[in-house]
Formats: structure tokens, sequence, C-alpha cells
């Protein structure tokens, strides 16, 4: 892929490869950026995923709870705080209703609906989390993923998903 790579060391290096060059991983860890499309990192078999130093740095040190989320359309899954699920929830729901009304069944069911695809995980001692086998099936993840902070939250992608998300979102058109 025609760019240039970054990698970002666990001590916080950072260096950068003329994409030529295939960026070798040779420092255990080190997730290699493309400058177009995000963190690869790898995910062992049992769904654990260490979250690069970047963005592990972004969430909360004294609570080490996360909510691992399938995206509403299961394209990818989305990792929150837990304030950050609950107001994201809240916000899907507000623009598609308006104001929550607590006596509407439409409104109530689809609020569980979407609580429950949330997952409660802790941050290991090694910043990973677990992502469980329903949600990597429904997302369509393996072995190597993407991973990116957006806005409130982490998103994790299949990696050929990503590709084809950014081949259909071209930023240039938010210019027009």
């Amino acid at each position: 892929m025609e760019g240039i790579y970054i990698t970002i060391a666990l001590d916080g290096g950072i260096s950068y490869t003329n994409a030529m060059e295939e960026p070798s991983d040779k420092d255990i860890g080190n997730p290699t950026v493309d400058a177009t499309s995000g963190l690869r990192r790898k995910m062992d078999s049992k769904g654990r995923l260490s979250l690069p130093t970047s963005l592990s740095g972004l969430l909360s040190k004294e609570d080490r709870n996360l909510v691992v989320a399938l995206s509403p359309g299961s394209n990818y899954i989305c990792v929150f705080e837990l304030e950050a699920f609950e107001a994201w929830v809240s916000s899907l729901l507000f623009r598609n209703y308006g104001e929550f009304d607590p006596t509407s069944q439409v409104q109530i069911g689809m609020q569980a609906v979407l609580m429950a695809r949330g997952v409660y995980v802790e941050r290991d001692s090694n910043e990973r989390i677990l992502i469980s086998a329903d949600q990597r099936e429904q997302a369509k993840l393996e072995a190597e993923v993407v991973v990116f902070k957006n806005t409130d939250h982490i998103e994790v992608w299949n990696t050929e998903r990503w590709e084809e998300h950014q081949s259909n979102n071209d930023p240039a058109n938010l210019m027009h």
C-alpha cells in the first residue's frame, strides 16, 4: 500500500518508514500504523486484544472496566468507558425518537436491545481486553484488526471491512 508507515514503540518513540519497505515489528508489541488506516493489531485466538499505549492512555487509570459493544450495523466493535457507552445509547435513541419516553414500549425495547449489545469487560494488567466469540463472529474480526479512537470510544474493525469503509468515505467529500 502506498503511503507512510509509522511505528509506535512501547516506550512512546515513533519512527517513520517509506511504504516501499514493509516496516518490521522486531520489537514485540510495536503496532504498525498505516497513516491512512489506523493501528493494526494482532488479536489472539481467545479474542484478547492488547490496546495500544497511545489509546489505553486515553482511558481512565482508576476504572479498568469497559464496555465492548457491537456497532448498530454489526460492522465493527466499539470499546467504551461505562458513562460513554450509556451516553452513546442515549444519543442513538434521541437521534431516532427525540426525548426519551419511559412509557414508550418501542423506546424501552430499543434501549434494551442497544444495552444488550454491550459486554462488560475489565482491562487486564497488560492493557488487554476480551472480545467475545459472538462479537468477533458478528463483526467478522480475524487475527489482524484495525484499532483507532473515534471521539469517545475506541473502534476495532476487520481489516478488509475498514479498507472498504475508507474507500467508500472520502474525506474530500466534506469540502463540497
